[in-house]
């Protein structure tokens, strides 16, 4: 009910969105999301079309954190100095799809990491750190709040959820072949593939594209009940382990977040039943 326009100025993070209808599909956006990982699939596909999501837009359209290094200002922490230490995970690389030739490796990996030369970091072989990720090079970089790449993810889901394999192929394909320059699947090869291994492959691109953008990779693997130590997905959430043994440390992958310490003190003071003591990473 805003009218044409706000009457404040929006940042240029939010040129997509700058309007109060724009916003409005922000909020679907954001709606949808939740609705997703409620598992409630039906509204899921009932509120996208309330959202921006559009295959013929660009894949990074939507609302967009702002950043400055003005005074008082919040900085981006992934831009600037602070890419010393973003460090990926052996599996970025190890587990990217290859290309048509058969040898390049998805175009996503490539574009989001480089190799460094091996070192151990809680007893993992380190490999790869992040590049210049979606342009953070400098400490006012805007970063992703949602886009229309995650929405076109997330309308995969909710059709093969809901039995529309052709539909969710024809997403899983074009993120596949628009960002990942990926030859796309075809209709023979997705219908011998199982339910669990098609939404293996929509997550699995959720992962590549999606990568620092927000926790969705343990998110989905919680939603999916795969966060389990051992079987499928077991490398997609590692573990940290011994850095001189590489042995497991037994660290759990918590399926709900821990109460905050200091609420647990304040729960053992009032009510004499504190929260117990846990260990995980």
């Amino acid at each position: 009910s805003g009218g044409s326009s706000f009457p404040f100025r929006m940042p240029a993070s939010m040129s997509d969105v700058n309007t109060p209808a724009a916003f409005l599909e922000v909020n679907r956006a954001l709606k949808v999301r939740t609705l997703k990982y409620l598992g409630r699939w039906t509204d899921v596909l009932a509120t996208l079309p309330q959202t921006f999501i559009d295959v013929n837009a660009p894949l990074i359209y939507g609302a967009w954190h702002a950043y400055s290094t003005n005074s008082g200002d919040v900085t981006n922490t992934l831009g600037g100095q602070f890419t010393v230490a973003l460090y990926a995970h052996p599996r970025f690389r190890a587990d990217a799809q290859l290309q048509a030739d058969g040898v390049t490796l998805d175009q996503r990996a490539l574009d989001k990491t480089y190799t460094t030369p091996e070192f151990k970091l809680f007893g993992i072989s380190v490999t790869e750190k992040y590049g210049k990720f979606r342009g953070f090079s400098s400490l006012s970089d805007p970063q992703s709040w949602i886009r229309n790449e995650e929405l076109i993810l997330i309308r995969a889901e909710a059709n093969l959820a809901q039995g529309n394999d052709a539909l969710a192929l024809q997403d899983v394909n074009f993120i596949r072949t628009t960002s990942g320059n990926l030859a796309p699947i075809s209709g023979a090869d997705w219908n011998a593939l199982t339910d669990d291994e098609k939404l293996s492959e929509i997550l699995y691109n959720k992962f590549m594209s999606l990568v620092l953008e927000g926790g969705f990779t343990y998110l989905d693997a919680r939603q999916y009940g795969r966060l389990g130590p051992s079987g499928q997905w077991a490398d997609w959430l590692p573990r940290a382990k011994d850095s001189d043994t590489g042995a497991d440390l037994g660290h759990v992958v918590f399926p709900h977040y821990p109460y905050p310490e200091q609420e647990c003190i304040t729960r053992g003071i009032e009510t004499d039943q504190a929260c117990q003591v846990v260990v995980g990473f």
